[in-house]
């Protein structure tokens, strides 16, 4: 199988948000916050903050296409770093797309995982942050999110910038093999038994310095 590299647009955003649906679901913490979630609103929550996101000027969206089918199989989402203008500072905060039956106890894990980036020193306007790497499922295990994530990098280290990602259990590994740090962590009970036994998630907050093409 052949595939290509190439600039998301907004009329790809529905396969996105199909992709994004079918791989989360392997995704212990976010899984769990949407357990309660339909599938159909599920969808459109991902449909919806999609949209948003590539409207805004310093989201980079990448796609992987398969060549034969011309069907995306995978695709990345990260910020670049970005200064707000007085307009965008005093815009209203938009209202939360959130879907009504998610679990807020668990997606608070996000939002806290957020904060300690912040207090680990992440600048949005100078750092890249990562929001997103997903890989159709029937297309795992090809090296299709590792080269997504070679590609990211890259980006950053042409800017000279850092790049931060929250990872879950099931991309650790994998940004670690890139020259991620973890620089924090933040668990969250799942379930709990009848017996006593709990089950936890747990994202990590990373970060990579750029490296210094020109010593390569």
């Amino acid at each position: 199988m052949a595939f290509d590299l190439s600039p998301a647009i907004e009329a790809n955003i529905p396969e996105l948000a199909q992709i994004w649906q079918s791989s989360f679901r392997s995704y212990d913490v976010w899984a769990a916050s949407m357990r309660n979630v339909s599938s159909e609103d599920e969808l459109a929550f991902y449909t919806k903050a999609l949209v948003a996101r590539m409207k805004l000027p310093n989201t980079v969206v990448t796609k992987i296409t398969e060549r034969e089918t011309k069907k995306i199989v995978a695709w990345s989402m990260m910020s670049k770093p970005h200064t707000k203008t007085p307009e965008e500072e005093n815009a209203p905060k938009p209202p939360s797309m959130r879907p009504d039956t998610t679990d807020l106890r668990i997606w608070a894990t996000h939002e806290r995982s957020a904060g300690i980036m912040k207090a680990h020193g992440y600048d949005p306007t100078t750092d890249f942050s990562r929001s997103g790497l997903l890989v159709d499922p029937s297309y795992q295990k090809l090296g299709l999110g590792t080269r997504l994530a070679v590609f990211d990098n890259e980006i950053a280290d042409e800017a000279g910038a850092r790049i931060w990602v929250i990872a879950s259990s099931n991309s650790k590994k994998l940004f670690l093999s890139l020259g991620f740090v973890v620089l924090g962590t933040e668990s969250v009970v799942l379930e709990e038994s009848e017996d006593g036994g709990k089950k936890v998630g747990t994202l990590s907050i990373t970060m990579r310095e750029p490296k210094d093409r020109e010593a390569e």
